[in-house]
């Protein structure tokens, strides 16, 4: 933005408390991201499995990366159709991610206790995670305080269900 705007934009905002007879102590207080808040142009290098892939972080700095509000199928599941989804899912993330550049949404919490980065996964301006469940490929799954997109998350899970796509199928 330049500066010219972000004159304009602060006088205005002056204008309108002044206006209202707001002062600042009435304002509510947003708290600032952190610089982690984001990472883009990541480089996933390696898919593990359906919510977890393996990228490239700061040139060579490899760090695996597990998608927050989703759970996939585990590959290896005694289960039959676990596994066959299990496999779909990977193929989804390894068709739309391999070597592609993504961005990273953290929140609150950056790792998990196995020690891999949490995130939400952006593939341009879409939620990567909405997309696998979308497809019935994953299920929501919400660990406090990981909430943020919960809502969407569910919402697509439902879409999946009701439209009997993927694990849904034979439901």
């Amino acid at each position: 933005m330049s500066l010219l705007k972000v004159i304009i934009a602060v006088l205005a905002v002056g204008v309108f408390l002044y206006w209202k007879n707001i002062t600042p102590i009435d304002l509510p207080i947003v708290e600032t991201p952190t610089p982690l808040s984001q990472m883009k142009n990541i480089n996933v290098i390696r898919v593990v499995d359906g919510d977890t892939i393996i990228c490239d972080i700061n040139n060579n700095n490899r760090e695996r990366i597990r998608f927050i509000g989703i759970d996939t199928p585990e590959i290896g599941h005694r289960n039959q159709k676990e596994r066959e989804f299990a496999n779909k899912a990977k193929d989804f993330v390894e068709r739309h991610l391999s070597n592609n550049l993504i961005t990273l949404e953290f929140e609150k919490q950056l790792r998990d206790r196995y020690g891999r980065l949490l995130a939400h996964v952006w593939l341009g301006r879409v939620n990567f995670q909405s997309l696998l469940l979308e497809s019935g490929l994953a299920r929501a799954m919400t660990v406090s305080p990981y909430t943020k997109y919960q809502a969407l998350y569910q919402e697509k899970e439902g879409e999946a269900r009701d439209n009997m796509v993927g694990l849904w199928e034979d439901h």
